[in-house]
Formats: C-alpha cells, structure tokens, sequence
C-alpha cells in the first residue's frame, strides 16, 4: 500500500529513522543471496523489493546459470586477443616507420644530397611548364605574361647536357631505393596476415559479447546487491528512483532475450571455432621476438642498399661536371618562376578590384551601403 501523500513530504527526510525501527526486518534481507525469501516488511518500497527479487530469481537468475560461463570464457579470450592484438598494432607501426625513415639513413641522404641539383633542375622546368599550360586559358594571363613565359622558355632548359651528366648515377641510386622499398614491404608483410586474422577474431568475439544479454543480466544481479546494501540509508525519493530505475532494466533485459535468443548459441560457436585458439596463438612475448627478427632484418636490408647507393655515387665520375654551370641555371630557373609567379599574383590582385568595382557600379554601392 502506498504512503499517503502527507507522509510522503515527511518521509523524504525521515526515512533514515523509520527504517532503524525495522532494522530486523531488512537487516536480514540485506545479508541473504537473491534466491533466498524474505520478509521486508509493509511499505510500498519493501513490496517493490519483493517483486524485483522474485523477477530476478525467476528470469534473470536462471539465465545467467545457464549461460554466464560461455560468456565469461569468451570475454576472457576476447581480453587475451585485445592485448595481443595492441602489440601487433604497435610492432607493425613501429616497422612502418622505420620503412618510411629508411632515407634517412646517413649515406642514402647524402647521395640524394649529391644528386640534388639533377632532381631540382627537372623540377623546376616542370612548375615552369605546369605555369604556362594555366595560363593558356586563364583570365589573368596578361600579354606581359604570356610573352615572359614565351621569352624564357629557352633558358629554362638551358645546360641540359650538363645536367644529364648526373643521369646514369641518379637512374641507378632510383632503382636502387626501388628495390629497397620492395624489400622492405615485403619484410613487413611477415606477420601482416597473423596480425589481420586474430584483428578479425577479436572484432567477432567482441560483437559476440556486446550483444548478448549477458551483461546485461550481470549488472542487474550486481545493482540488486547495492541496492539492498544501501536500502536503509537511502532517501524515500531517491529509493523509489533506483527501484524503478532497475525494473526498467529487467523490462529491458526480458525484451532482449527475446530479440537477441541466439545469443548463447553464437557464443558456443564461437567458442567451439576457437577451441584451439591459446594452443596456436602466439603469446605476447613471441610477438614480441617476431617482430624483433624482422625489425634487425630491415636494419640490415637499409645497411646493405646504404652501402650499394653509397658505392653508386662514389664511383660516379664527376670530373667532368662544370658545377658553377649547375649553380648558375638552377639559380637562373628560380628566379625566371619567382617573378612569373610575381607576376601572376598581381594580376589576379588587380583582377579582384576590377571584379568588385564593376560589382559596385552595377548595384549602386557595396551591399551595407543600401542599407
């Protein structure tokens, strides 16, 4: 029977000292398992308590026995793959890295240092080149720029022979840094699929635990158990919310048995699908060793094609490169693309003020101005 509402304004701040009067009552309630019947006593919250028992010994209960250790074994392997599958994570990372700083290696940067001036020569006829084709239909290509770009197309390719003289070492240093970037892929696909495979039991397990009502059914049981340790010393308001809070949850779980009541079986399966799963994972510290061995390989591959590359400029013959010729152009060229770009920009400026006068002879002002 539910208190009236005069006793009710009182109890919110009472509650405490009524319920020391039944402390025999729901002390022993509080200390006995949630199988166990009990009497709680006449008010409205000691009848909600009996129910939410009663609910949890006849639906939630039942299904936690029949079902709670294929969950547990399950979420203690789905753990153990998410701890091994962060070392591979971090291991392939660690190799990609190590892939993509392999340039930096003291004698690959210093040939490439060498053979700077033949890649910049080529780069900048192409900006040069790339320019002049935009501008070929551009509003802002004035006839000053177009007849710069017409007057220096010439010197753009100026001393090309010369350049050329860097081009067998830096062909051959180009498939040799081709040839290490292969090998290096392929030292880092060593465990690509090992690591993919046991990425996609967990993702599986995973969704195989969220789904089921398992947890659901676990937190029920355990916030029953809180509730009843703190029942005495709860405010009636914020007693009633928590009781109501957690009969919504069994309103919820009794649906999701129903929805998702293939639950349990798809755990058995996946249980049964790795059944030899700890015999035939590796376990962290073989991980580990692996990707240490690959990892002294690629050092090893980086070493070797450093000494190839190394060799390669070394034994080049630079005698007869004329390098005040090579400093000349390349200064040349520089300067021909800086003022083109110059030129450009302060065409386009021009453009946008034209562009926004017209505008304001057209409406009569700027936009704010009408208003």
């Amino acid at each position: 029977m539910r208190i009236s509402a005069v006793n009710m304004f009182s109890n919110v701040y009472q509650h405490k000292n009524v319920s020391n009067n039944r402390n025999n009552q729901r002390g022993s309630f509080v200390q006995k398992p949630i199988c166990d019947s009990v009497y709680f006593g006449s008010s409205y919250e000691d009848e909600q308590m009996k129910i939410l028992q009663n609910r949890i010994t006849t639906l939630v209960q039942p299904y936690l026995t029949e079902n709670k250790g294929d969950y547990l074994k399950l979420g203690r392997m789905c753990y153990d793959m998410q701890e091994k599958s962060k070392v591979y994570q971090e291991r392939e990372q660690s190799m990609f890295y190590k892939d993509c700083d392999a340039r930096k290696d003291d004698k690959i940067a210093n040939a490439e240092k060498v053979l700077e001036p033949f890649e910049k020569y080529y780069t900048n006829i192409r900006t040069f080149d790339r320019t002049s084709d935009m501008m070929k239909n551009s509003p802002f290509a004035t006839q000053e720029i177009r007849d710069y770009i017409e007057n220096n197309k010439e010197k753009m390719i100026a001393n090309e022979k010369e350049f050329q003289k860097f081009n067998a070492t830096t062909v051959e240093v180009a498939n040799l840094e081709e040839s290490m970037s292969n090998d290096l892929y392929m030292l880092r696909q060593t465990n690509f699929e090992e690591a993919k495979g046991l990425q996609d039991k967990e993702f599986d397990a995973k969704f195989r635990i969220m789904i089921s009502p398992c947890r659901d059914a676990l937190e029920i049981v355990k916030g029953f158990d809180e509730l009843k340790k703190d029942y005495d010393k709860l405010l009636l308001y914020d007693l009633d919310k928590r009781i109501g809070k957690l009969s919504e949850r069994i309103d919820d779980f009794k649906e999701d048995i129903k929805t998702h009541k293939d639950a349990p079986q798809d755990i058995k399966n996946c249980l049964r699908e790795n059944k030899k799963y700890y015999s035939t994972t590796k376990s962290v510290e073989e991980i580990n060793k692996s990707y240490d061995e690959i990892e002294k390989k690629m050092d090893e591959t980086i070493s070797q094609y450093a000494d190839k590359i190394d060799d390669c400029v070394k034994s080049s013959d630079t005698s007869n490169i004329d390098f005040d010729v090579i400093n000349t152009t390349l200064q040349d060229q520089e300067e021909i693309n800086n003022r083109l770009n110059d030129l450009i920009q302060q065409e386009k400026v021009k453009y946008y003020e034209q562009s926004y006068k017209k505008f304001q002879d057209e409406n009569g002002g700027t936009y704010w101005q009408k208003f």
